[in-house]
């Protein structure tokens, strides 16, 4: 059973956050999430939406203004469409949005290829679906780039290739050449390609976001996941939706029923309303994600046996840490002494029990402080 089976960095994650929880004064830098609150025109959209009655089951697809609204976005900004009637579902998040497309496609005994690193819930989920997770590596000496050699490799009688730009926990943001060649290695295996697509709007400088099923032939091969949760700062609201061809649309709507019957109507409103609304929060939030990243850089460049590659998205920095083989281990003794919480990175994969996810969500005077803590820790070990 799933209790006999919890691997150990689960279990002591689980003892970690219960200690975060009851440490007064801990400076986050662990937490996946904005620390800004959601737009108040957003806000109002739901408030009013549930004054009004808005309130009982929707379709399992999705409410179809909603998702006429994302088909106009998919066209406009990631550059290919998808026919709101049917190649379109919108669930409770993105993870659920990932978790639905792997029951979906994967068999049990199913070859799926996961980064490494790479998001902690890949792994569980394909497990879920009695699938096998096959980690493939991402080169931290060329700034985390897609090793395709190993997925060549590991590509043959793989039933899906899950891919993340930009990357949760790395910051990568992958080239359009990586996803072309990637984009050959599916169609050549007969693999498909799950595009997790969270973090696109916060893409760095010269760096550029690239929708694998905007690539020419591969809107039929590609299902693409996208999240309002980091875009608009709405994890708590729990909404994202999936893009993916009519057949395996109708699959994921199908799980939505099974699951949660649908998605809710009261974020489902919130969701067209950011759809909708002004724009302006989302450049506001990445400029001030972008002037965190290059403050904590200034500060990390000076820290003894701290070494890092400069994200190019996302809002994280993943950190290695000279002479540390236990992330977890290390992770909790910063906590007992400095009060700073980090990611610890075996959750990310086996490439990353040296590492730490530094989350860019604290104002700058408090990550500055948190950041020269953390030196001081690892400098006095």
């Amino acid at each position: 059973m799933l209790a006999d089976r919890i691997p150990r960095e689960e279990s002591v994650m689980q003892g970690f956050y219960e200690q975060i929880l009851g440490t007064p004064g801990v400076l986050r830098l662990d937490v996946g999430e904005p620390d800004f609150g959601t737009p108040s025109h957003i806000v109002e959209a739901a408030a009013e939406a549930a004054r009004s009655g808005w309130t009982h089951y929707t379709s399992t697809w999705g409410i179809p203004e909603l998702r006429r609204k994302i088909s106009e976005k998919l066209e406009r900004d990631n550059r290919f469409y998808a026919d709101p009637k049917s190649e379109l579902v919108v669930v409770d998040g993105g993870s659920a949005g990932i978790l639905f497309v792997i029951l979906s496609l994967v068999d049990p005994g199913g070859n799926v290829l996961i980064p490494d690193p790479g998001w902690l819930m890949y792994e569980p989920y394909v497990k879920f679906a009695g699938g096998k997770p096959i980690r493939y590596p991402l080169l931290e000496e060329e700034g985390f780039k897609i090793d395709i050699d190993s997925i060549k490799r590991s590509s043959v009688g793989a039933k899906l290739i899950i891919v993340n730009s930009p990357s949760n926990p790395t910051g990568a943001v992958h080239s359009r050449k990586e996803l072309e060649e990637i984009a050959d290695i599916a169609v050549e295996s007969g693999a498909l390609i799950l595009s997790d697509e969270a973090y696109e709007k916060f893409v760095f400088a010269d760096s550029r976001h690239v929708s694998p099923a905007s690539l020419n032939g591969m809107k039929e091969r590609v299902v693409s996941v996208y999240s309002f949760s980091k875009t608009y700062a709405m994890t708590g609201w729990r909404i994202g939706y999936v893009s993916a061809r009519s057949t395996i649309a109708k699959a994921v709507s199908l799980m939505n029923l099974y699951f949660n019957a649908c998605p809710s109507s009261v974020s489902q409103a919130a969701a067209l309303a950011a759809l909708d609304g002004p724009q302006d929060f989302v450049e506001e939030t990445k400029v001030e994600y972008e002037r965190r990243r290059d403050a904590v850089i200034g500060l990390l460049k000076g820290s003894g046996g701290v070494r890092f590659v400069e994200p190019k998205g996302t809002f994280y920095i993943f950190a290695g840490l000279d002479g540390v083989d236990d992330a977890v281990d290390f992770a909790m003794k910063l906590l007992e002494d400095k009060g700073v919480s980090v990611m610890p990175g075996d959750v990310f994969g086996p490439s990353a029990r040296d590492h730490v996810r530094i989350s860019l969500t604290l104002p700058i005077p408090r990550l500055s402080e948190a950041i020269r803590r953390l030196s001081e820790f690892v400098e006095g070990r």
